[in-house]
């Protein structure tokens, strides 16, 4: 099974490299992961899903007793293997599913293995490089934390975006040293410093406003007066 339980809220999924790594992706940018186990056997039409806040760990930073809770051929002697997501669940929900299809399962395919087999563990990782540094729409990924000491550039082709390494990193910069585990979400500050900005502006202006508004007024009011004093001894008031 490439899902295993670790705790009463915490599981794992093991990921195979393929020619996309949005999950991935989306993790380093904001943590969140669903995952979905459907029923498409006899019984009930289910549907199950977990949700919560996941943590990528790449292959080449993963505990020996972590992996040994997957099959060996996946983990272990697969040369496709890239990382284990670690899911904090924070919700699980189940929905009907009456939709869903009744089919038969007959075999597993081994086309990805195969395929995994035949460009081996260096191929494998060249292939990772190219097709997993970056997602559809440009965000880093699974392949970047794989090789920190890389400058990966985005390379866009065909509606993908595909890496480049274009150098290699100094290794007493922070970003080489930044590790291989990466945990992305993090609680977002209540203000951001352009809106802090604005809202400073706005006080100062504000405060501003109050001050001159109230000698403004004044002014505008002695203005008045002082028109209606000069009108009436221009103009002095008819007697009945």
């Amino acid at each position: 099974s490439s899902v295993v339980v670790l705790g009463p809220h915490k599981v794992a999924y093991a990921d195979l490299t393929g020619s996309g790594a949005e999950t991935a992706a989306h993790v380093m940018e904001n943590g969140r992961m669903t995952l979905m186990f459907c029923n498409l056997q006899e019984g009930p039409p289910k549907i199950l899903r977990l949700y919560g806040r996941a943590e990528l760990l790449v292959k080449e930073n993963i505990d020996k007793s972590l992996l040994e809770k997957f099959p060996t051929s996946l983990t272990q002697t697969n040369p496709g293997f890239r990382s284990v997501f670690i899911l904090n669940v924070e919700r699980i929900s189940s929905s009907c599913g009456y939709s869903l299809p009744i089919m038969t399962y007959q075999k597993t395919r081994s086309t990805l293995d195969e395929y995994a087999e035949r460009k081996g563990i260096e191929g494998m990782n060249e292939y990772c490089l190219y097709k997993n540094s970056f997602s559809i729409d440009g965000l880093p990924s699974v392949a970047q934390v794989r090789n920190p000491n890389l400058v990966i550039a985005p390379k866009p082709e065909e509606g993908y975006i595909y890496g480049r390494v274009v150098s290699k990193k100094d290794p007493s910069t922070e970003d080489f040293k930044f590790g291989t585990s990466y945990h992305y979400y993090k609680p977002q500050p209540v203000l951001s410093p352009k809106l802090l900005l604005i809202v400073v502006i706005a006080f100062f202006t504000g405060a501003l406003s109050g001050y001159s508004f109230p000698r403004i007024l004044g002014n505008v009011q002695s203005m008045k007066t002082s028109c209606h004093e000069n009108f009436s001894t221009v103009f002095p008031p008819m007697e009945p």
